[in-house]
């Protein structure tokens, strides 16, 4: 058993919840699970074990305060690569590139040749000034955190490293449903590509159905607008996670509806927890904790590893490196004759490579406003989808107003260009007597007009009685033609137009 331990704090809504978890063979032990207020940060005892180990910790923000974007530049690097990001960053975003962190990472192979080439990108970003506000009150509590992710990424980047199959799959959908947090990842076996918040439950624990159906919804939505980008993921699992019995319910919904099959993932089995009680969004907090044992690729602090160094360590640094520039200083001054030259040639280099960025910046403009596009289409479509009414349900309910000897010929139902239906009518009632046939049609008529969706607004077209014309000779046949008006969910004062 390793002696190791590793934390992780988040931050979100004014509470502090601080996790340590010590790795076993497969799976990782909770040593201590505290929840705090803000105000008053983690407990004296937890900073002096942190600091005293000087064990890992990862800082965990909320989701709003870290975005993410998919950029392609030329492939450049260094400081030139930076600087291309926080150019194209900062139009989109809007502010100065230095009022962002970032951190990226290339995938997939680039595209064109030359000055023409194109890398993809996928960035992490946040604001310096949210940024520097968490280290700042880290550093009043005594902590420096090794490296800070949003909540959405830390389970991104634990599935990469323990979640099932995570080797196998080319694409997949990642859905973390909690008592707080609901949220999906649509990744690659390279990077995320989609994130996206879910609807929470308004139903404060009662009747779930509803909102499992409107998640089961939002996430094949996810997956078809997903398909519609230009990388266009072939996703071949829906993975569920969080609150075990409402990913159960998940699973189940979207394996009844979805063409893509939908697993769940019990992250919760993956972790020992003594006497500890625990809510599902925890899992998040003690996921982060255990990723301080692994590779990740992103991180949000401005200098991963600075705050390692005591000020002590950081002041004899400081002396070393006075003295070997004084040390260096005729070779400086010697070498400067020589790379003037090469700084002119770089310059040159610099000034195209900005120019040519320009151009793919403007480019990467269009995508972005044809990306709006798709989604302005997807949200018109599931609106007008929506708004259309149920005729199926109208037939059923005007097939039970409709008395036994009245029958209909023809049943036809149009569109006007008010967006209103009209429903028109042809039939027959039929009986032994005149007086029974226009008894049935009347009775018919009030049933109609006493419907709250439907709405005569003329009297029938067409109405006479034919003696003897029946289906059984000698009966009495009423023949009428009439036109209604659907009502659906139709405002007062849309009616008051119809």
């Amino acid at each position: 058993m390793s002696t190791k331990t590793a934390f992780c704090l988040q931050c979100e809504n004014e509470a502090v919840t601080l996790a340590e978890v010590r790795p076993m063979r497969q799976s990782w032990r909770v040593e201590n699970l505290r929840r705090t207020s803000a105000i008053n940060g983690p407990a004296a005892d937890m900073v002096s074990q942190i600091k005293r180990s000087r064990a890992s910790l990862t800082l965990m923000v909320p989701d709003d305060q870290a975005g993410h974007a998919i950029i392609s530049v030329p492939p450049l690097r260094g400081k030139a690569q930076q600087r291309a990001l926080s150019g194209v960053l900062a139009r989109d975003e809007g502010g100065k590139p230095e009022d962002w962190r970032l951190s990226w990472k290339r995938f997939g192979s680039s595209v064109g040749n030359g000055k023409n080439a194109q890398q993809s990108h996928f960035l992490l970003f946040g604001r310096t000034e949210e940024i520097t506000g968490h280290e700042t009150r880290l550093q009043e509590w005594g902590l420096r955190p090794s490296r800070l992710l949003p909540d959405f990424l830390v389970l991104d980047q634990f599935y990469r490293h323990h979640g099932p199959e995570h080797g196998e799959l080319g694409a997949w959908t990642l859905v973390f449903v909690g008592r707080h947090k609901q949220f999906l990842n649509i990744a690659t076996g390279e990077v995320p590509l989609v994130v996206r918040a879910l609807p929470e439950d308004l139903s404060q624990g009662g009747d779930r159905s509803e909102y499992i159906s409107r998640l089961a919804t939002e996430v094949d939505r996810s997956v078809y607008f997903a398909r519609q980008t230009e990388h266009s993921p072939h996703i071949e699992r829906i993975i569920v996670c969080g609150d075990p019995d409402l990913a159960t319910q998940l699973v189940a919904r979207l394996g009844d509806e979805s063409a893509v099959e939908a697993v769940h993932w019990a992250v919760e089995d993956q972790f020992t927890w003594g006497p500890h009680s625990w809510e599902p969004d925890d899992l998040l907090t003690l996921m982060g904790a255990a990723l301080n044992f692994d590779e990740v690729d992103f991180n949000l602090l401005a200098t991963p590893g600075a705050f390692q160094l005591s000020r002590e360590n950081r002041r004899r640094l400081q002396v070393a490196a006075v003295t070997a520039g004084v040390a260096a200083l005729p070779l400086l001054v010697v070498g400067g004759l020589i790379t003037s030259h090469i700084q002119e040639d770089y310059l040159v280099g610099a000034r195209q490579d900005l120019e040519a960025a320009l151009i793919d910046a403007r480019k990467a403009e269009q995508v972005y406003q044809a990306q709006k596009l798709l989604l302005a289409r997807e949200d018109r479509i599931s609106q007008v989808a929506g708004d259309k009414p149920d005729l199926e349900g109208v037939l059923l309910k005007l097939a039970d107003l409709t008395p036994a000897p009245v029958v209909f010929r023809s049943l036809e139902i149009k569109e006007r260009a008010s967006g209103h239906f009209l429903l028109r009518v042809e039939g027959t009632s039929e009986a032994a007597t005149s007086e029974e046939a226009q008894a049935a049609f009347l009775t018919f008529l009030t049933r109609l007009d006493n419907s709250p969706f439907l709405l005569r607004r003329t009297e029938p077209r067409l109405l006479r009685l034919r003696p003897g014309e029946g289906r059984t000779k000698g009966r009495k046949t009423t023949v009428f033609r009439m036109d209604l008006f659907l009502r659906w969910d139709v405002p007062a004062d849309k009616e008051s137009k119809a």
